[in-house]
């Protein structure tokens, strides 16, 4: 009634309550289902039927809601979106309830030059995570998971051990002053692409300490800048680095900038004016990039380093195309970073940085050894070896499928009796030749980097037994793989720096796989069969042999980066649905931002976050060392 005076006790009706009340919106009805089902079981089973889901984790998502089945939390999450009426409030909801308190810096927006779907060139919006803002806001915001993710414990130790395995790297380094071993935090840089759906792929950079190995890959690395492939123009990526560079050397001087990157002062309205001239932490800590990692299509690509296919193809050393195959290294000459300063060979921003060269560039133990590497061609030539092991041209006395067969169950075998974990399900002729022209080509090993780790063992063991001691080629072909076989166990069994007599025993090892090698390069060659190749990657391996003395190789492998870029592929792909490829970044960011918050604030996402290939390099599940 006009001027009645409101009841205090009435609260006024807005929104869906309000449309409930006057028939505008239909409460949620339950459907039916018969006595005795779950309509939670039946979503389960259609999950897991349609293979979106694993039958693991369909029991633990049953066990969980069987454990809290009236947790306040998981009602927050039923009632998002009005129980899911209101399809597109249930993203705001399901954030506005647990991203509270979210510390994590708001990415940063620039515009940058890139292709719509007509291949014309046009400005879009961007968004990028700023190292030195994200540094800085962990620092502040997430004190005690910070130093999980920058631990400052060991950083003197580890630049003292560093500074004794005489590390050109730091020699004449700029950012060594006054407590520079107590506050510099030694950084890891890994740029690669991922599919995220059929069409088009992910440029992805991300940053993390050195020191976090050990962490999961949503820990060990911390995402930067990503950006769609088929949207990328000659001019995206150079603006984007104008800020990634001027943002990593803020973090390696420990300070918020004053100027943006070009030397402008910031004004007041920029997100981080506020922020202008203090420290990025209350400790003073700062980061520097020290490792490089990626695949060689990475450093060819992007970084621009030289092409394992031109004329002069190492950034290491002074080899030609001519010897790059050869495996003679006592006539090579080995670039230190001095050397690396004075005549860069790519003129990528990365290696404008302070203190940052090719030497930084860390050859990776994951595509030089496992995929398509190393013992992918060794272990590549001995199963082709083994299944066509009459000669060439000659009819075969046993069927070479009916070979691998026998010795595949044979290798299962001792998957079985060493309990390893991480196997290969399945081997056929394929996956190391073409079984219609198996002499064509030189056979090469297919299959994921863990699998291939994890193989040397079984058939190293096997081979023993069928091969035996029958032929002096075959005492070469066993010792070859033993020798690299027992280096992959001494790098796993290592910390972060080798002693004396273990980095000696790397070269050692590595001597007589080399000299084994090519011997049997020369039997094969004697005896018209294609096998045991020699590629660029077995120049990449003496290299990195080489470089141990100054640091495990296995603490530069991208095991973790390659998890990490899956898992950015799957996100992205989430956001993709009725979204421009140029603005996939606007929706990307924001739920990285989120998933971020949530791995450093709840108790057991890290563990969610783990995935088999997260632990692939050491693997305890693995063959026993």
């Amino acid at each position: 009634m006009p001027g009645h005076k409101k009841d205090q006790g009435c609260k006024r009706l807005r929104g869906y309550k309000l449309d409930l009340e006057t028939g505008k919106a239909l409460a949620p009805s339950p459907k039916k289902v018969k006595a005795g089902e779950s309509q939670l079981a039946t979503r389960l089973l259609t999950l897991w039927t349609e293979g979106r889901l694993s039958a693991t984790c369909v029991q633990e998502l049953a066990h969980l809601a069987m454990l809290e089945p009236s947790n306040p939390e998981l009602q927050l999450l039923a009632k998002s979106g009005n129980y899911g009426e209101i399809g597109g409030n249930i993203s705001r909801d399901i954030s506005t309830n647990f991203l509270k308190g979210l510390g994590i810096c708001a990415p940063y927006r620039i515009r940058v030059k890139c292709l719509d779907r007509t291949n014309s060139t046009i400005e879009d919006d961007m968004l990028l995570l700023l190292p030195h803002m994200l540094f800085s806001s962990l620092a502040n915001n997430y004190v005690e998971r910070f130093h999980d993710l920058f631990p400052g414990e060991g950083l003197e130790t580890f630049w003292e051990q560093t500074l004794g395995t005489r590390d050109d790297r730091l020699v004449d380094h700029p950012l060594k002053k006054g407590e520079w071993k107590k506050k510099l935090h030694p950084l890891v840089i890994h740029g690669d692409g991922v599919a995220y759906e059929s069409r088009d792929s992910l440029m992805t950079w991300s940053f993390g300490s050195l020191l976090a190995s050990d962490k999961p890959s949503t820990e060990a690395h911390i995402l930067m800048a990503c950006f769609p492939k088929s949207s990328t123009c000659n001019e995206t990526w150079p603006k984007v680095w104008d800020y990634l560079h001027w943002s990593l050397e803020c973090l390696a001087t420990g300070i918020h900038p004053t100027c943006d990157p070009y030397g402008k002062p910031l004004k007041e309205g920029d997100p981080l004016f506020e922020y202008a001239g203090q420290r990025l932490t209350p400790q003073n800590y700062k980061g520097a990039v020290f490792n490089v990692i990626g695949d060689m299509e990475f450093f060819a690509n992007t970084l621009q380093i030289p092409h394992w296919a031109s004329e002069w193809p190492c950034w290491a050393c002074d080899t030609h195309r001519n010897h790059f195959k050869e495996l003679k290294f006592e006539s090579h000459n080995c670039v230190d970073a001095s050397l690396a300063r004075r005549e860069p060979v790519s003129d990528h921003p990365l290696f404008t940085l302070p203190g940052v060269t090719s030497r930084n560039v860390r050859h990776d133990m994951l595509h030089v050894l496992f995929v398509n590497g190393v013992l992918s061609h060794v272990m590549g030539s001995l199963l082709h070896y083994t299944c066509w092991f009459d000669k060439p041209g000659g009819h075969q006395k046993v069927a070479p499928a009916k070979r691998l067969s026998i010795l595949f169950t044979e290798v299962q075998k001792e998957y079985t009796e060493h309990k390893v974990e991480c196997r290969l399900t399945n081997l056929t002729l394929s996956m190391f030749c073409n079984p219609k022209q198996p002499h064509a080509t030189h056979p090469m090993l297919h299959c994921k980097g863990a699998e291939c780790k994890h193989l040397v063992k079984p058939l190293l063991a096997v081979l023993r037994k069928m091969l035996g001691k029958g032929r002096h080629i075959h005492n070469n072909m066993l010792s070859c793989l033993q020798s690299i076989s027992d280096l992959v166990d001494l790098w796993d069994g290592c910390g972060m720096f080798l002693s004396s007599s273990e980095w000696k025993r790397t070269m050692k090892l590595h001597k007589d796989f080399v000299q084994e090698y090519k011997l049997l390069g020369e039997w094969a060659a004697e005896n018209d069969r294609y096998l045991f190749h020699i590629v660029a990657k077995h120049h990449m391996m003496w290299h990195m042999c080489l470089d141990s003395r100054h640091q495990n190789p296995r603490f530069s492998a991208c095991w973790k980066g390659e998890d990490f870029v899956g898992k950015m592929s799957r996100l992205c792909h989430s956001c993709s649905f009725g979204t421009k490829c140029t603005r996939l970044t606007t929706k990307v960011l924001p739920k990285y931002q989120g998933m971020l918050h949530l791995l450093l604030t709840r108790n057991g996402m890290e563990k969610l976050a783990c995935s088999p290939c997260d632990k692939g390099d050491p693997c305890n599940k693995g063959y026993p060392l």
